[in-house]
């Protein structure tokens, strides 16, 4: 994908929503892409890893203790927590159908919000957020 199509995909993800276009074209430029087999696993429960994904065409399944979380399509982002906290990963995902996906590592998202301070307010509501949701899901699966 060319920087232009990258960008267009970013600006479909909650994360990146209130990120300036010229932000997200740095950003779209030194992302890398990735291509996954139907079955192949992108993260492991468990494992540490300091890079975000977004699903950039595809769909993937995101699992945890075996149970099924979500279907993740285009413009999806997994792995998200793990360019802020270094902590093991709290799903698998992997792939349903092939897929290819942008990868955006610690490295890169560090320097966008040293660059670009006012972006940290809109990743900051997105990953509350997230978070809220993740709740509300375990407290459905639970309850």
């Amino acid at each position: 994908m060319n920087i232009v199509e990258r960008v267009t995909v970013l600006r479909t993800v909650e994360l990146f929503a209130g990120t300036p276009g010229r932000v997200l074209a740095a950003l779209a430029e030194i992302a890398g892409e990735v291509e996954v087999s139907p079955g192949e696993v992108v993260l492991r429960e468990g494992d540490f890893g300091q890079t975000l994904f977004v699903v950039m065409a595809g769909e993937l399944t995101a699992e945890r203790q075996g149970r099924h979380l979500a279907t993740l399509g285009p413009g999806s982002v997994l792995g998200e927590f793990a360019v802020f906290v270094p902590e093991p990963r709290s799903a698998t995902v992997s792939a349903l159908t092939s897929s290819r996906l942008m990868s955006i590592g610690k490295e890169a998202v560090d320097e966008l919000l040293l660059d670009y301070p006012e972006v940290a307010f809109s990743i900051i509501a997105a990953l509350v957020r997230r978070f809220q949701e993740r709740n509300r899901l375990l407290g459905e699966a639970v309850g």
